[in-house]
This record gives structure tokens, sequence and C-alpha cells, in this order.
């Protein structure tokens, strides 16, 4: 789970990368594909406009204005 600082709202991020928006704008999702390792935490970019997870294998997943800076998983 990640707070919105722009909204006030918060972001849940499920363990096969479904992204749950309450209060907050909806920026993308790994939902729709299966994904090799489940989600296992989230952060929101500082300004509340975009948001990345990571899996427990290291994948990297950025949505929004976060920027992708690399991943463990080639």
């Amino acid at each position: 789970m990640a707070n919105d600082p722009a909204t006030g709202g918060y972001w849940l991020d499920a363990s096969d990368g479904g992204i749950f928006s309450f209060h907050a704008p909806f920026y993308g999702s790994t939902g729709d594909i299966t994904l090799a390792k489940p989600c296992v935490g989230m952060a929101a970019m500082p300004k509340g406009n975009g948001y990345r997870f990571v899996a427990s294998d290291g994948g990297n997943f950025d949505f929004g204005s976060a920027p992708f800076e690399g991943s463990a998983v080639g």
C-alpha cells in the first residue's frame, strides 16, 4: 500500500500486480499479465503522480511518472 501525497488517498497493490485506487488516480497495473513472483512492496512518487512496485524476485514495475531505474530481473 502507498499513500498519495497529492490527494490524501491511497493505492493498494495485490500480490498479482493488480492496483486498487482509493481517492487516488489510477496509472496502471500488471493485473492483466501473469507475474513470475508475487508483488511484495509499493511506493508512491513524492508528488503523487505515479507509483512503483516490486515483486519478490526483484522485478520492478513503474507507472505514471515513476521512472524506470532498473530491475533485478533481466
